[in-house]
């Protein structure tokens, strides 16, 4: 071994003692072999199961502020599923939360919403239409949205035992917009009722869209003001641009004539606030999603790459210590009994075929059986000496074993069965890299007869060339992999943070 070999050896076992020494790192470089301790997490949190009840706790004087908002989420996606019809009873005792959960929250306009529309379910409209017009008096609107993501983020990352970008991308797939999604669907008839209820309608709309942080519950709200105004969600498919305008804005005239002076300032109000959601808030959804692809690949790789080169780094180091233990063990054999090999060759080939009914894998393997059993004709006990097209030869097989192995410990791992659609089982990749390693036996038979060598020492010395420059490679990666990891993985979780916070203000459009 050259001075340079060595010291690129003793640079590459340096970063990694010192990646696995040091705390923020610690983890990172051996996530992909820890259990999955994601599932238990989404398993415990009642916002990632589906509920089986509706009704919520009696004691709403007891229930902190997110147990509140916990429940209304879990009421809404019990009702919004399409096979429930929920019993009278239950829609009473729901309304009746929701309207103790408003006396804890006065200035709150989503629980007056909340038990609109679950007096709507219960065909009460005179305390539906009171609790829609209560609720444009309220001065905000917070469903809870933050801190229920937010809740969902921190239990997943402490049982995970480590704060990363993918979990929170995963908390965010569980998003709470089952509560906007009733408030818009179940509020249509009664929206339509009235003109009052047209304005109560619109003016509701309107302070969704000011106290929403996610864009699903501003265009359901935006539908919810469309509807009230238009008859229809989206105007802009039956309406050319200058009829939206003049019904628009003949609707606080309207709302003027019948309803006085303040509540066609409210109307005029409203309307501009739907307006601007669809023309400056609204096309940064376009941008999260490009973004939301964007974080999920790259989150994945930051989570499992380094680990996966290190796993794969490894497996190789083990393939160098069996080509070793071949090479030492079989060194004085000049001439191996070939009826064994064949014997060998004939078995391991009907028991691949057993095992993965693959006809062309077990011929190969019958293949690889009878060329490794040929005789030979000279063998000398001689060390192998490797010239450079040899050394191309297994440093080709070493680095695509190495690929192959990582990317199935990356397809095996916890965040892609969570986000990806695994087309491909993750074995296939480990049978392929068993493929490619056994390339290298034909190259040793090869070998062997070219430089008159026994072939099972060959054989043993290309599985230890092959396994240390694959161990070394992987090695060498994880130690360049793992700190660009940490940093983009930190500056994707300060962008989840804000999403979490606020979408549309995380993902701005231009504006004229």
């Amino acid at each position: 071994m050259t001075v340079g070999q060595r010291l690129f050896l003793g640079f590459v076992l340096g970063g990694v003692l010192t990646l696995l020494i040091h705390p923020s790192s610690r983890l990172l470089m051996v996530y992909s072999m820890r259990p999955d301790n994601v599932r238990s997490a989404l398993e415990a949190n009642p916002l990632a199961s589906e509920p089986l009840e509706l009704f919520p706790p009696t004691r709403v004087e007891t229930m902190s502020e997110f147990d509140r908002f916990l429940t209304a989420y879990r009421i809404a996606r019990r009702i919004n599923q399409p096979t429930v019809t929920p019993a009278p009873a239950d829609i009473i005792v729901a309304s009746r939360f929701a309207n103790q959960a408003g006396m804890k929250e006065p200035d709150n306009a989503y629980w007056p919403q909340f038990e609109a529309v679950l007096s709507t379910l219960a065909n009460d409209e005179a305390k539906s239409l009171k609790a829609w017009r209560i609720a444009t008096t309220k001065t905000g609107w917070n469903a809870g949205e933050r801190e229920i993501i937010g809740r969902l983020w921190g239990d997943i990352s402490a049982r995970d035992g480590i704060d990363l970008a993918w979990q929170g991308m995963l908390a965010l797939g569980h998003a709470s917009h089952e509560p906007a999604t009733l408030i818009a669907g179940k509020i249509e008839a009664l929206s339509r009722s009235s003109l009052a209820a047209r304005f109560y309608t619109s003016a509701n709309a309107a302070l969704i869209l000011n106290g929403t942080r996610s864009f699903d519950s501003g265009n359901k709200a935006a539908a919810m003001s469309n509807f009230a105004v238009f008859g229809t969600e989206t105007p802009q498919r039956s309406l050319h641009r200058r009829a939206i305008q003049t019904i628009r804005s003949a609707f606080p005239a309207t709302v003027y004539k019948e309803l006085g002076k303040p509540a066609s300032r409210i109307a005029r109000r409203s309307l501009q606030a739907v307006e601007s959601w669809e023309a400056y808030i609204q096309p940064g959804q376009a941008l999260m999603n490009t973004e939301k692809r964007r974080i999920r690949i790259e989150s994945v790789l930051t989570a499992c790459l380094p680990s996966g080169v290190f796993s794969a780094a490894l497996i190789m180091a083990a393939v160098a210590m069996i080509g070793t233990l071949v090479a030492e063990l079989f060194h004085g054999v000049l001439h191996p009994n070939s009826r064994l090999i064949y014997g060998l060759g004939v078995a391991g080939a009907l028991f691949v075929y057993w095992q993965s009914s693959a006809l062309l894998l077990a011929l190969w393997v019958l293949a690889l059986g009878l060329l490794m059993g040929l005789p030979l004709d000279v063998a000398k006990a001689a060390p192998v000496h490797w010239n450079p097209l040899n050394h191309a030869t297994i440093r080709a097989i070493s680095i695509i074993v190495l690929v192959l192995f990582t990317v199935w410990i990356l397809v095996a791992s916890a965040p892609i069965q969570y986000f990806g659609q695994n087309r491909v089982a993750p074995s296939a990749y480990v049978g392929l890299a068993c493929v490619m390693l056994s390339m290298i036996l034909p190259c040793a038979a090869v070998w062997a007869r070219l430089k008159k060598r026994p072939i099972l020492k060959t054989v043993g010395e290309s599985l230890r060339q092959v396994g240390l420059f694959g161990a070394l490679a992987g090695l060498a990666a994880s130690v360049i992999l793992a700190p660009i990891a940490i940093y983009r993985d930190a500056r994707n979780r300060q962008l989840i943070e804000r999403w979490i916070q606020n979408e549309p203000a995380t993902f701005p459009v231009e504006q004229p």
